[in-house]
Parts: C-alpha cells; sequence; structure tokens
C-alpha cells in the first residue's frame, strides 16, 4: 500500500495528514492518489500516469475489484466545473482505478436581497471540517469497493 499527494495546498495538508492517519486502517490494501488543484487537464496526466502503475483489478467471484484508488479533493469553488472531469476518468478507468472526489468546506451561495434578513439567524458554517470529517469521508470511500465517480461533501448542510 502506497499513498502518493500531488497538487495539494499547504493550507490542506495538516488536515489530510491527521486524516490519513485517522483513516490507516482502511488503506492498507489499496493504492491511493490524493490529488488536489482545480486544473482538471493536469489531473488527467496524473491520474493517467498513476493508472500506468497501478496494480490491476482483482477477480473475486464475478467481480473484478480495483486495487488502486484517486481521491480528488476538489476547491469547493470549482467542483461544479471538475465534476463531470471526475465522472469521465471514472469511466476511463474503470474497473482498474476507482476515482471519487471530496469537496472540503462550506459553499455559501450569495444570498438574494430579499433573504438578506435572515442571514444573521443562520448559524455560520465552519471555515474548514475538521480532520476527523475528512477521515471519515476517506474511510467511506476506501472502504468501498464498488463506489466509483462519486463526489462526497464535507460542508454544513447549509448550500
Amino acid at each position: 500500500m502506497s499513498v502518493i499527494c500531488t497538487d495539494l495546498p499547504e493550507r490542506w495538508r495538516a488536515g489530510i495528514e491527521a486524516a490519513l492517519a485517522a483513516a490507516s486502517p482502511a488503506i492498507t490494501a489499496t493504492d491511493v492518489l490524493l490529488l488536489g488543484g482545480a486544473d482538471a487537464g493536469a489531473a488527467r496526466a496524473h491520474i493517467a500516469a498513476f493508472a500506468a502503475k497501478a496494480p490491476a483489478a482483482a477477480t473475486e467471484g464475478q467481480d473484478r475489484l480495483a486495487r488502486a484508488q484517486v481521491i480528488w479533493i476538489l476547491p469547493e469553488d470549482a467542483e461544479s466545473t471538475l465534476a463531470g472531469a471526475l465522472r469521465q476518468a471514472a469511466r476511463d478507468h474503470a474497473p482498474d482505478l476507482r476515482i471519487n472526489g471530496i469537496v472540503l468546506g462550506p459553499v455559501h451561495p450569495q444570498p438574494e436581497p430579499w433573504q438578506a434578513a435572515w442571514a444573521p439567524a443562520q448559524a455560520p458554517c465552519p471555515a474548514r471540517p475538521a480532520p476527523e470529517a475528512l477521515a471519515q469521508a476517506l474511510t467511506y470511500l476506501l472502504g468501498l469497493p464498488s463506489v466509483t465517480g462519486q463526489i462526497l461533501h464535507t460542508h454544513s448542510p447549509l448550500r
């Protein structure tokens, strides 16, 4: 098992390292590429290079299960533009590679003028999810052998 981190912003490093330490029991049997950044072209290149080195899918009964996984940590402001690239990469590399995404942080849409009166009544979202939330998302994605092309959100329910 190996974990490769690529293009992750410095501000995420401490939280991701804490999450990896907490999620380590779930990642013992797979190679993992943790990918950051908002450039879909660069991400596709990193994924293709990782896929070329990744072990082939294992056969269990009638199923072929991936032994390698990419988790793309998507910037909250670019999630909608990168979702299609993530899902296309998941289709292109299945079943040998599972590719999923995690969106870090809250999403705060600009309120409409008539909603401004409600703003003080809403509880503020944390600036960044706790490492425990990221660890749970990593553990979830790493532990399910058939999940690919999905995006998990680790922010509050306010969207």
